[in-house]
């Protein structure tokens, strides 16, 4: 239920069994432990926006059956996602209804995909561990990187419409504030630069970070993108450190920067985090601004070395954080644990681009033949 929740696995429109559209627009972050399973979900359910926890089960009686009914840990529950539709729609410990979806009547292709799921294995394909086991770690672990990088690449495809349409440094300024808008920032953190261009930002970096707060406020940025104050306001002090430090030009530092990294981490880290930038969000940053934007760049204007120098970087960009959905992808490459041998950032990026792009479309990059 996870696989084809987080991977959006199902056919659109969707609707809850009683009938109502619904649309899935962030699915929400995995529970550590315990209580619901996704949390800061955001969906429309008719034409009503509606935040809040998720729940998963094979089955809608498992609600009853694992006795949520009676746990307050669940009255933020507001939507109970199903396989099979075996009772009528679960109610909380208030007294709440809550929708019910059952993605059975919603689900495409060959069902025998989902049986490794049901045998307790880690993900609904085994091509993976299969591969692993046939190639190699290390051949593995090579492809992931050279994965990552694909991702890298296709970012940069995307960033190079946003670099000829607003030049390098406001492109680069909004692929910066999308990086703060993670997990689901869509195209909506870039109607920040039209509420706070890059030109009109204060020089001082308390001012910088107050107007870029008070932008976020404007454009719905606590609703939009599900992340809480406590988050966000730190990230967006330590980009407004960053921007008035680069304030000359900083398409111009950005690329003076990943070059005189030498493809050390260290380098790029250590100015990432002086304003206070925790080295994991350093390394969202460098994974969804700063390379892809750097690949963009460097081929639009003529410069081989900026791109080469932003591959070598991000290869050598070590791991800082880890994903659920990563977690599982590679513990079905290398058994348990086995999120541990994956360490650098390109590799992790590689499964993501598993995740997120060649997986849902078939496109396996283990089988061959």
């Amino acid at each position: 239920m996870r696989w084809l929740w987080e991977g959006r696995r199902w056919r659109e429109p969707l609707s809850t069994t009683d009938g109502r559209p619904l649309s899935v627009i962030d699915p929400g972050d995995p529970a550590p432990s315990g209580g619901p399973d996704y949390r800061h979900a955001a969906l429309r359910l008719g034409e009503q926006p509606v935040t809040g926890d998720v729940e998963l089960h094979v089955r809608a009686s498992d609600w009853r059956h694992h006795r949520h009914a009676t746990d307050p840990a669940y009255n933020n529950v507001v939507l109970q996602v199903v396989l099979w539709d075996d009772a009528p729609a679960a109610t909380r410990s208030d007294g709440a209804t809550m929708p019910l979806l059952s993605l059975a009547p919603f689900l495409d292709g060959p069902w025998h995909r989902l049986a490794p799921l049901a045998a307790g294995d880690s993900h609904a394909c085994l091509a993976c561990r299969r591969a692993a086991a046939t190639q190699g770690e290390a051949a593995a672990l090579s492809l992931l990187a050279e994965l990552g990088l694909a991702r890298q690449e296709a970012k940069a495809v995307l960033l190079a419409e946003r670099i000829a349409d607003l030049g390098p440094s406001q492109a680069l300024y909004g692929a910066l504030l999308a990086a703060v808008a993670l997990p689901s920032a869509g195209e909506g953190a870039w109607t920040i630069l039209a509420a706070l261009p890059l030109a009109t930002l204060p020089p001082q970096t308390d001012d910088a970070a107050t107007a870029l707060q008070a932008a976020w406020a404007a454009v719905g940025g606590p609703r939009r993108y599900h992340r809480p104050a406590g988050a966000v306001s730190p990230r967006l002090q330590a980009l407004a450190a960053l921007l008035v430090t680069w304030r000359g030009d900083i398409a111009r530092a950005a690329c003076e920067l990943l070059v005189a990294a030498h493809g050390e981490p260290r380098h790029l880290e250590r100015t990432l985090t002086e304003g206070g930038l925790p080295p994991a969000q350093a390394a969202e940053w460098a994974a969804n601004a700063l390379v892809p934007w750097a690949l963009a760049w460097a081929r639009q204007s003529g410069r081989p070395t900026l791109a080469e120098a932003a591959r070598l970087l991000f290869l050598a960009l070590p791991k800082r954080q880890e994903y659920g959905v990563t977690r599982r992808h590679a513990e079905a490459l290398f058994g348990p644990g086995g999120a541990r041998k994956v360490r650098r950032l390109s590799q992790q990026q590689g499964l993501l681009h598993l995740e997120k792009t060649l997986c849902p479309r078939g496109a396996c990059p283990w089988q061959t033949g």
